[in-house]
């Protein structure tokens, strides 16, 4: 059998993806490079099926899912833990599948109120909000962490929830609540307040 890389690719291509995966695993150790190359082998098999699979469920942001379903991929690869696929395409297909209900999930958390923004409850008679529109509001702002600061400045300056969460590497909903918890804490501080002042 002729050793050089190419022509031992060839004749690894050849292979099902069961003898493909267990070659790479045994790979891994001695020789990284062949491994990666024999993953890389993997997924340019499997690439198209994940591309219709993911471009059938999310035209938009298919990309994402895909680049995600690589990661995944490559780490059942290398995982010896893992027992060898019966079905390396049906095993594809539950990757994708599972990453675009997640993308899907992370899309749509939402409050129950569809469409709630937190700056669009605040009324006029709103005592936090009047001290945050004026020059209590670096007051407040110095007595929050850096995170709060952050929330509570984007929220001032009407950058979108949605914009604010991702910016803050948090859920839709995590932001939600964190900032209904800032909302609460700042309104104790200004109790507070009055009540020293």
């Amino acid at each position: 059998m002729d050793e050089r890389p190419g022509a031992r690719l060839r004749s690894l291509a050849e292979l099902d993806d069961a003898s493909l995966v267990a070659r790479c695993r045994d790979a891994l150790a001695r020789e990284p490079e062949l491994a990666r190359r024999i993953c890389a082998l993997l997924w340019q098999r499997h690439l198209p099926l994940v591309e219709v699979v993911a471009r059938r469920s999310l035209r938009e942001s298919a990309d994402e899912v895909i680049a995600d379903v690589a990661v995944i991929f490559c780490a059942y690869v290398y995982d010896g833990t893992k027992p060898l696929p019966r079905s390396l395409p049906a095993l594809v297909r539950t990757f994708v599948k599972r990453e675009v209900v997640d993308q899907l999930r992370r899309r749509e958390r939402r409050p129950k109120s569809a469409g709630w923004e937190p700056e669009e409850i605040a009324v006029d008679d709103d005592p936090l909000d009047a001290a945050l529109r004026t020059e209590r509001r670096d007051e407040l702002l110095a007595r929050v962490d850096g995170r709060e600061r952050a929330m509570l400045g984007g929220m001032l300056d009407d950058v979108p929830a949605s914009e604010l969460a991702s910016t803050l590497g948090m859920t839709a909903n995590a932001f939600y609540v964190a900032w209904h918890r800032l909302r609460e804490k700042l309104q104790e501080m200004l109790a507070q307040g009055d009540r020293d002042g």
